[in-house]
């Protein structure tokens, strides 16, 4: 890449730009009791944590999916159901806010440094890749975070309303970075990867579908050095680095100089 062009950085929101705060689940409840009483159902005994466990980095229109598969909501229903979820989770964190009682979510030290580091670079540009909504992410971003996603007065990502897939939503946000930043134009490598869009995320399921949408790929399963040994000795990890030499990384510390060499922040 010459010093002219233009980097984008795609950064998962739970578990890689932050510790995400318990009450991210008292929001989930709310939403779901509220898009209920909107859409007059009857509510259910439902196991909500093995639901959201089994979807993890999916999105939320995924699990507005399985809610209503479990509630069998009729289909003249549906698009009510899942406007309403949203807006009972934004609702939530309004009605925290008001009574000084919202607990932001912690951010990683590393992810803050890394950010630090990226907006130094005018040729360097960050986006929000999350399975949360829009408004959602409105709400939840402490304003020393937010600031650095903000591009015209907006957010700038890709959200959990828009796709059901995290693959989709990288996609999608290339896609915007290309018609709302001027100069950015996608470039592929030998390998078919684009060479100037990077994707950050925490969980498996973010690391495949990194891979899958060919962006390069930092894959932080844990904040522990050891249990990040662990995953890079794993077969399925140790063959994907060789195949796709130079395409991802699996590290604990994203302001690590090998991080940073790997998205040439250095």
């Amino acid at each position: 890449m010459t010093k002219q062009s233009h980097t984008l950085i795609l950064i998962d929101h739970d578990g890689t730009l932050c510790q995400t705060s318990s009450t991210a689940y008292d929001s989930l409840q709310y939403a779901l009791q509220h898009a209920l009483r909107i859409t007059k159902i009857t509510p259910k005994i439902i196991d909500l944590d093995s639901i959201l466990t089994q979807l993890t980095g999916t999105t939320e229109k995924r699990l507005i999916q399985e809610l209503i598969s479990f509630y069998q909501v009729a289909p003249s229903k549906q698009s009510l159901f899942e406007s309403s979820f949203y807006k009972g989770r934004a609702i939530w964190y309004q009605n925290m806010k008001s009574h000084n009682e919202f607990v932001f979510d912690t951010y990683y030290p590393d992810m803050e440094l890394l950010i630090e580091k990226t907006i130094a670079k005018p040729n360097y540009h960050l986006g929000l890749v999350t399975g949360n909504p829009l408004r959602v992410m409105e709400e939840r971003l402490a304003p020393h975070i937010s600031k650095y996603f903000t591009h015209d007065g907006h957010l700038f990502g890709s959200f959990g309303e828009e796709a059901i897939s995290r693959a989709e939503l990288i996609n999608s946000a290339v896609n915007k970075a290309q018609a709302i930043i001027p100069g950015f134009i996608p470039s592929r490598d030998t390998n078919g990867f684009l060479s100037n869009v990077f994707y950050i995320g925490d969980s498996q399921h973010d690391f495949i579908a990194g891979l899958s949408a060919k962006v390069k790929t930092i894959y932080i399963p844990s904040r522990s050095l050891q249990h990040s040994k662990l995953i890079r000795n794993e077969e399925y990890v140790k063959l994907l680095d060789e195949v796709l030499k130079g395409e991802m990384i699996v590290t604990n510390d994203c302001a690590s100089s090998t991080t940073m060499n790997f998205i040439g922040l250095t």
